[in-house]
């Protein structure tokens, strides 16, 4: 009985601090206070509705890490700035362009480039 008292008041604890952070989250974006809580609690809730009772893993995401890094040297990438990249995260200029190929391919692959203007005619 008393195992069970901890873990509702872990999971309440859980849930009320997933919904603070995305509220600030929300603040520090530029939402008004009174409009982040309610979304803040509204996806808490709904997280809570869909998933509740189901025993999760959170994962540390140390991957999507690295992937979100390498996405913003991609973003970041002008095609003469590898070595201020390299400088910046830490990395060869190799594995710059190895990184910046990679995610071209993927990009090619999935038809998520953007593209080009077929009507546009430059400084004309």
């Amino acid at each position: 009985m008393a195992d069970t008292v901890v873990k509702e008041k872990q999971g309440t604890e859980f849930l009320m601090c997933m919904s603070a952070q995305l509220a600030e989250s929300l603040v520090n974006a530029g939402v008004d206070e009174t409009i982040a809580n309610k979304c803040a609690w509204d996806a808490v809730d709904f997280v809570r509705k869909q998933h509740g009772g189901l025993v999760l893993y959170i994962p540390k995401g140390k991957n999507l890490d690295a992937v979100l890094q390498q996405m913003k040297i991609f973003e970041e990438f002008t095609g003469n700035n590898q070595a201020e990249l390299a400088r910046k995260y830490g990395y060869s200029i190799q594995h710059i362009y190895r990184i910046y190929k990679q995610i071209l391919q993927h990009k090619r692959e999935n038809n998520d480039l953007p593209q080009a203007d077929m009507f546009y005619q430059g400084d004309a």
